[in-house]
């Protein structure tokens, strides 16, 4: 019980003199952070006609991205229908690109099987969609 009064001291102490020398405290983050991007490919429907993909190949490789619909409001119901129009086609999506990265967590401390490790996924949440054209820039 002692190392946490002397902790709390500590700590009440130095946000005191904090407070007195008029530093400003750390204000908290408000936004989130973010990567938009603007992204030129081919639009892929899955099998069951449930998952999309978009697939790139920049400098000859080719890769797919999965690609998840959602307007301003959160609604991917007109996205989807403008993408189901597009489906083989070369698009234009604009959106943000989520990356989790690959994680290794010990679920159990007690079990003798070790940990589990779950690996890195990347994709594109689109909030627009439209064909590619001819005339459209490819870098």
């Amino acid at each position: 019980m002692r190392p946490i009064l002397a902790a709390a001291v500590v700590f009440a102490l130095a946000t005191a003199r904090q407070a007195a020398a008029g530093e400003p405290e750390k204000s908290k983050k408000t936004t989130t952070d973010y990567i938009n991007v603007e992204l030129r490919g081919t639009l892929l429907l899955s099998e069951d006609g449930k998952s999309w993909a978009v697939k790139l190949a920049p400098s000859g490789f080719d890769f797919t991205w999965p690609v998840a619909f959602y307007d301003k409001d959160g609604k991917s119901a007109d996205l989807e229908k403008a993408a189901r129009g597009l489906r083989g086609k070369a698009v234009i999506l604009t959106g943000q690109l989520v990356h989790i990265p690959a994680q290794t967590f010990n679920l159990n401390p007690l079990s003798i099987w070790g940990t589990t490790t779950f690996p890195a996924y990347t994709m594109i949440t689109a909030h627009t969609i439209r064909e590619a054209k001819a005339g459209d820039k490819k870098e």
